[in-house]
Order: structure tokens, then sequence, then C-alpha cells
């Protein structure tokens, strides 16, 4: 009995360390990634643009390839939509909400059960026929402590996927 109030009180302890930590973390998770792809900002901004293209250098369906995936009448720019469902990566909808072509890309993401995030692509030439692409995330996590510890970590994964994910979309566009 005595070994069980241990381990309830250590555990409780834990839980409050966690709680307490998650406080001081910021409620905002945002991250940035880049690459430079040898093709020109027309043709890697088409791989953003149309959503189809996704299926060949999305990180998200390579974790899940038995994703679901459904697309609106809209099939590039203002008003494209995506939507997936995965046990590995959740349910959720993608829209672009703004493209500036060969310029720049808006997305609304929207997780089922855990509101609205931003996603951009940003497109600058890097040389005769080179593009820097930058992709980008930000999402309000709110006052959830435990969120906020559980994003905290989570950061690292997505820049890891971030990266995987730019390098197959250079490996795309430089088709």
């Amino acid at each position: 009995m005595r070994i069980l109030k241990i381990i309830g009180i250590s555990l409780a302890a834990i839980v409050l360390l966690i709680a307490i930590v998650g406080l001081f973390l910021p409620s905002t998770v945002s991250l940035e990634r880049s690459i430079v792809v040898n093709a020109s900002a027309e043709k890697t901004y088409e791989q953003v643009n149309v959503l189809k293209n996704w299926e060949q250098w999305s990180p998200f369906l390579k974790m899940d390839p038995k994703s679901k995936i459904a697309y609106n009448d809209i099939l590039a720019g203002p008003g494209a939509t995506y939507t997936w469902a995965s046990e590995v990566t959740g349910e959720g909808t993608m829209t672009i909400k703004s493209a500036s072509p060969y310029s720049s890309i808006k997305f609304q993401l929207e997780f089922k059960g855990e509101g609205l995030s931003q996603s951009d692509f940003r497109f600058e030439q890097a040389g005769a026929n080179a593009t820097k692409v930058s992709w980008s995330f930000i999402s309000d996590i709110g006052n959830n402590p435990f969120a906020r510890v559980f994003w905290t970590f989570s950061t690292t994964m997505m820049k890891d996927a971030f990266d995987g994910g730019l390098k197959d979309l250079k490996t795309q566009a430089e088709k």
C-alpha cells in the first residue's frame, strides 16, 4: 500500500511539474524551413499551388500512404481545398487562402478538434534558374500547458518533416 502511495504522489508531482513548465512555454508555435531548387519559380510554384501535386512530395502523405484524400472542384489557387483523414496524421482541411503567382501562397489549416493554423510558401529567385523555397507554419496553441509542452517537442519532428518535404519538392520540380 505504501508503494502505491509513493507511486501516486510521484505521478502527481510529475504532472504538476509538466503543467508548471508548460505555463512558461510560448503559446505560439512557429517554424520555417528553406531549400534552393534548381528550377524556375514558375515550375516550383506549380508544385505547391496545384494541390494534387502534393501527393508526390508531401511528407505527411509519406508518413501514412493510406491517408484518405479528397479535393474540392478548385484545382489550384485561392479556394482550392484538400482534406485528409489518417490514423497517423489525424484529420483536417488545407485551403489556399491567397496566392501571388510565382511569389507566395498562403494556406489555412484546420486540424480536426485542434483549431486553425497558417502555413505559407515563399518563392524567391536564387540564381539564373534557381528558386529559394521557404515553407513556414504558425499556430496559436493557447493556454493549455500540456499542449505547449507537446508542441515544444513536436517542433523538432515537424522541422524534419518540412526538410524532407522540401527535398522531395526539389526532386519533383527539378524533373
